[in-house]
């Protein structure tokens, strides 16, 4: 190796590649070896994704080496500094891209072009106050950041992502002024209009004969009959149940419209009543979706001729009136599922108890009986979060003291290994290994013994021994820690379980008041909606007030469609049907709107007017766009500044062959860290402290649609953006 000089610049062909560096070989045979760090000007990216086998590199030689060892060469210091360009394409003020390279407790390192990178000061992360960097942003984070300082010639750049922000929330007011007009006109269009029914002759009304419409609620009960006697068929009210049976009686024939849950009774019980007597009237049962399914079994056995779900839809109504008048066979409309062998409905039977879980000191008590079974001076239970993936301190038993002030460091420790690579460590001689060097700084030891935690099938715990005594560890048996591995295991999946059932617990009791609540809410709508619709009749109303109450009954309508669309998605049929994608997003913004609106979030929506078709699950995928929308919300609510927009865009991209229809969700959120843009999809997994439902329930019905959905591009703190992709 006498032949080669320090910054002799020599050609090798790559032999092999290591996570940690390349092996290489010279012309003449020598060996050489290039660490990581002087492969490209990144200095840490993976070699596998630069290089291949047999490829021939340039390099200079900066390490000649020992007899019989490998030279060392930087290849990065063949490559032309990269600041002079940076520097005449680039000025203060200009806007840069960047990922997150490194956090430090003052700061934050960002990579914007390969061997260029800048600082960003704690104090310009955000538009509020920052106390730790990782509060904000983590590694491999995207960013934008406006130039501060740029000293081409000692290689220093400095940038704000606050000035940024401020840069972004001036053009946010911008787009905000052009919302309401954007959303006016996307939300103008009716969703689904249906063509008038021919008029029924007399004779054919009289077929039906007399109608009884029974319901304790004023407005429905006798809007109803009013609609119906304007439309020419012979409809009375009833508000008791001996009130029905007296007019029964009267009348040979006729049809009877009964809500199921009457004020001075059942209103099933009355149809077996009616039954009994040997009565021959028709009958349609009237009530919430989620009503209705729990009596499934009682309905069929009543022969009840027709069923409708609050809120009222009158065209199904007038359709329904139009076959029986005309002498059709009518078929019920709404598909009711069997019982199960118990009885009951699939609802009915689900039993969720949550039972007495482990208080929360459990952990702590096992821990400290742990120590004292080992003769530790110290036990820890590590726990690496999920999110951010620093680390912290579970649980902690002992006498030894702990210097908090060193916790940045413990990451860069075996704590890390035991957790990422599932490999427990047995030390007893710590101080003469560097490789505690970073623990050591916590507390001080010598002997150390750390196993993995495995909880709901993933390890984000380990258990640490420690002694000041050298080669204590060698006195304790490997198998007693995987037992108290084992145990620990135990205590903190109970806890997961719990906190869990938790998290659903507030979902399940939501689901419940919704039930209760939305009988309510339908029959004040339906009532409403008959009302206006009798006064606007040709009879009723002057010229004067007939615009205004015109107008009232649009609101009324769109009221209507929100809570028909509500009503709908708390059914989500499997029926497969042919769809237009833009109309899904306008009866998704009905529902998420009133939320918007509370916590002040403008939308803009752009959709496009050539997309083809869809088949499939259109509930499905309203579910979907409704949870996209209300995730958008609840994170832009979290943000201290009101500069919060949600953009709504569809278009249709043919060079995408399999799947050219997108739906895109662009928020002015604190956007979605980088190693979190697949596991927000994940079941359970919530940034939010919530329940870990939404994304996951929606990565699931777009993958029943053939579709797919992925976070398209995320800026932390200014923006995200989901993209929803779908066969035509």
């Amino acid at each position: 190796m006498g032949k080669y000089l320090l910054e002799q610049q020599v050609e090798a062909i790559v032999e092999s590649i290591f996570t940690y560096g390349v092996y290489a070989r010279l012309d003449d045979g020598t060996r050489a070896y290039i660490r990581r760090r002087e492969l490209t000007l990144d200095q840490d990216v993976d070699p596998a994704t630069f290089f291949h086998k047999g490829q021939k590199i340039t390099a200079k030689v900066i390490a000649l080496g020992e007899t019989g060892k490998h030279i060392e060469l930087s290849r990065r210091e063949t490559l032309p500094n990269p600041w002079p360009e940076f520097a005449r394409r680039y000025r203060e003020d200009d806007v840069v891209h960047g990922v997150v390279r490194a956090l430090r407790p003052d700061g934050v390192f960002v990579r914007v072009e390969a061997g260029v990178n800048g600082f960003v000061p704690c104090d310009e992360l955000a538009t509020w106050q920052i106390s730790k960097p990782e509060e904000l942003l983590w590694g491999g984070d995207e960013v934008e950041a406006v130039i501060t300082h740029l000293d081409a010639r000692n290689e220093r750049l400095a940038l704000s992502i606050k000035a940024r922000m401020q840069q972004r929330a001036q053009a946010t007011q911008m787009i905000e002024r052009l919302a309401e007009k954007m959303v006016e006109h996307a939300t103008s269009a009716p969703i689904s209009p249906i063509g008038e029914l021919p008029r029924v002759t007399e004779n054919e009304r009289e077929r039906i004969g007399q109608i009884i419409v029974i319901d304790d609620d004023d407005s429905i009960r006798n809007g109803m009959v009013e609609w119906l006697q304007q439309r020419g068929y012979r409809a009375i009210a009833a508000k008791t149940i001996p009130e029905v049976l007296g007019q029964v009686r009267v009348e040979e024939k006729g049809l009877l419209f009964v809500d199921i849950h009457l004020s001075d009774g059942d209103g099933l019980e009355l149809v077996r009543d009616l039954r009994a007597d040997g009565g021959d009237i028709l009958v349609c049962v009237m009530s919430n979706p989620e009503w209705l399914l729990e009596r499934t079994d009682e309905i069929r056995a009543a022969k009840v001729s027709q069923v409708f779900e609050k809120p009222l839809n009158r065209d199904d109504i007038d359709q329904f009136l139009y076959r029986l008048a005309r002498g059709e066979p009518v078929q019920p409309a709404w598909k009711m599922p069997l019982a199960d062998q118990d009885g009951k409905t699939g609802q009915q039977s689900l039993n969720i108890t949550l039972g007495n879980f482990p208080p929360h000191r459990r952990l702590q008590s096992a821990l400290e009986k742990l120590v004292e079974m080992a003769h530790a001076e110290k036990g820890i239970v590590f726990v690496k979060d999920p999110i951010s993936e620093t680390i912290s301190i579970a649980a902690e038993a002992g006498t030894l003291p702990l210097r908090q002030e060193t916790f940045y460091e413990v990451w860069e420790s075996p704590v890390k290994d035991v957790i990422t690579e599932n490999e427990p460590v047995f030390e007893g001689r710590a101080k003469e290994n560097k490789r505690f060097e970073k623990l050591l700084h916590l507390l001080s030891f010598e002997s150390c013994i750390g196993a993995p935690i495995e909880v709901m099938g993933e390890v984000r715990h380990a258990l640490f021994f420690f002694h000041r005594k050298p080669n204590a560890a060698a006195q304790v048996r490997r198998q007693y820690i995987e037992l108290d591995s084992l145990w620990l295991a135990a205590i903190l999946e109970e806890q997961a379980i719990h906190e869990r059932l938790r998290k659903l617990s507030p979902l399940l009791l939501s689901g419940e008041l919704a039930v209760a609540l939305a009988h309510e809410v339908y029959n004040k709508v339906d009532g409403l909606e008959l009302q206006l619709s009798n006064l606007l009749s040709p009879a009723h109303p002057p010229a004067d007030i007939r615009t205004p109450l015109s107008d009232l009954q649009n609101s009324v309508i769109d009221l209507k469609t929100l809570v028909s669309s509500f009503q709908q998605m708390m059914k989500a049929k499997e029926t497969a049907t042919t769809f237009d994608v833009n109309d899904v997003v306008r009866r998704a913004l009905l529902l998420v709107r009133p939320l918007a609106r509370k916590e002040g979030v403008k939308i803009a929506v752009r959709l496009a007017d050539n997309l083809p078709q869809v088949k499939g699950n259109v509930i499905a995928l309203q579910q979907v766009f409704f949870n996209i929308m209300l995730n958008a919300v609840q994170h832009m609510a979290l943000k201290t500044d009101k500069q919060r927009l949600l953009e709504i865009s569809t278009s249709y991209e043919p060079d995408h062959r399999k799947h050219p229809i997108m739906i895109r969700f662009a928020d002015t959120g604190s956007g979605i860290h980088k190693q979190l843009w697949e596991r927000i999809f994940d079941l359970g997994f919530s940034t939010r402290g919530g329940s870990g439902l939404g994304l996951f329930i929606a990565r699931s019905l777009i993958e029943t649609l053939g579709g797919k959905i992925e976070v398209e591009e995320s800026i932390v703190p200014l923006s995200a953006t989901f993209l929803v992709k779908l066969a035509a």
